[in-house]
């Protein structure tokens, strides 16, 4: 993803919104020239786009987020272990258990 593409983006879900330069200056509490730059201005930062998303009801950050293609890292317990982990441990000791409990029988 590039800076352009943010642009872009944004620029063409504001145009869908019919959001005019006047509605983005009064949106955003910026002058006319803040705005101008806005639209003309390659890059924007991420406060700017929680700005943007907040004030147009449009969650720019999950869109873009979306077009990163990484895949989210595995939930982790609080102890920082990941889930996989902490099931083998656990299935483990339940046969363990098992298999005490079942010597526990076999002698009573």
């Amino acid at each position: 993803m590039n800076k352009t593409t943010i642009k872009n983006k944004v620029l063409a879900v504001l145009r869908e919104k019919k959001v005019s330069q006047t509605d983005l200056m009064r949106k955003l509490h910026i002058s006319r020239s803040s705005a101008f730059s806005f639209i003309n201005n390659d890059s924007m930062t991420v406060e700017r786009l929680m700005e943007l998303s907040v004030a147009f009801n449009y969650n720019f950050l999950n869109e873009f987020s979306n077009m990163l293609q990484i895949s989210e890292p595995p939930p982790r317990l609080p102890d920082g272990q990941a889930y996989p982990e902490k099931i083998h441990e656990l299935e483990i000791e339940i046969k363990a258990l098992r298999k005490v409990i079942a010597e526990m029988t076999n002698k009573a």
